[in-house]
Parts: structure tokens; C-alpha cells; sequence
């Protein structure tokens, strides 16, 4: 399962902005570290998301963080939303998995963040 390789510390929610802090497990990474790697994930210009549980989601991606396109999520939220206050072309929407949780991300750009690797004491 794609979830296991994000694990989730913490969330916060501000006014436009979601940000999910926790560690990648670098087992898992196309070239395999020894270490857990701390990172950063910060979603800006954000309209909307979703949180489900992820055995409760059934929402199962390609992989750990994807960007959904043709988004019928996006689409929804241009029609109800009156013209000029949201520019819906800028819009994206991102689906991430965590090893308990599945969010759904419409927002405008994405940070990622990732904790420099320790210096070896060799």
C-alpha cells in the first residue's frame, strides 16, 4: 500500500493554507535511505480539503501524493463559486496518503520541504 511511506505528525489549518508535518519512510524511496526523513508539506491558496481515515476512504492512489486532473472536485467548486473571486485555472487538486489518512487537496500551489540528511560522524 503507497500510504506507508508518509507518516503524519501533525496538521494545521490557517486561514488558506494546510500544512502537514511528519517523516517519509526512506525505505521506501527510489534509491533506499536508512532513515526516516522529516518533512514539510504546505498547500497555499487553499480552497477546500478533505480528511478521511484512510480504511474508511477506499480512496486508494497511484501512488503516495498524486495531482488529480480533470478534477470533477475543481469543476464543482468553479460553478458554485461567483466568477472573479476565485481564477479556477489556477486551481489544483492533490491527493495524498498517509499511512492513516487520505486528503484531497484543492488549492493553488504546494510547498515541500524536506529536513536536510544529518552529517555523518565518520
Amino acid at each position: 500500500m503507497a500510504g506507508n511511506a508518509i507518516f503524519l505528525a501533525d496538521i494545521s489549518v490557517n486561514r488558506g493554507m494546510l500544512k502537514l508535518t511528519g517523516e517519509f519512510n526512506g525505505h521506501l524511496f527510489s534509491e533506499p535511505q536508512e532513515r526516516f526523513v522529516r518533512y514539510l508539506l504546505t498547500f497555499s491558496g487553499l480552497v477546500a480539503f478533505s480528511m478521511v481515515e484512510l480504511e474508511a476512504s477506499g480512496d486508494f492512489g497511484v501512488s503516495s501524493f498524486d495531482e488529480v486532473l480533470n478534477s470533477a472536485w475543481i469543476r464543482e467548486i468553479s460553478e458554485e463559486v461567483e466568477l472573479g473571486v476565485i481564477d479556477s485555472g489556477k486551481l489544483r487538486h492533490y491527493f495524498v496518503q498517509t499511512y492513516d489518512d487520505v486528503f484531497n487537496v484543492v488549492c493553488s500551489a504546494y510547498e515541500l520541504r524536506i529536513e536536510p540528511a544529518a552529517p555523518s560522524n565518520s
